[in-house]
């Protein structure tokens, strides 16, 4: 909802170390990580989703400078002032 806006994904796929990434500007992150793999509960930046009558709340959270990728997480940084002519 934000024309210029940018979105990066960005995936940590090793079991146990995590990665540092440098993130240029103000976004907001949502980081999806799961206790087991092959479980059936998945949390967004720390706190279990759980779905009912209505969809969860999708809550980011401030990202900038050095962000810290969990060890197998997906992360979406949302950069939605980027201003990027292709993404209007």
């Amino acid at each position: 909802d934000h024309p210029g806006g940018v979105a990066v994904l960005a995936i940590n796929a090793d079991r146990a170390a995590s990665r540092d990434l440098a993130v240029g500007g103000n976004a907001t992150r949502y980081t999806l990580t799961a206790p087991d793999l092959m479980g059936s509960s998945v949390a967004l930046n720390g706190h279990e989703l759980n779905l009912g009558a209505d969809l969860p709340q999708l809550n980011g959270e401030p990202a900038s400078g050095q962000v810290k990728l969990a060890p197998v997480s997906i992360t979406f940084l949302a950069f939605p002032n980027a201003s990027n002519n292709s993404c209007r």
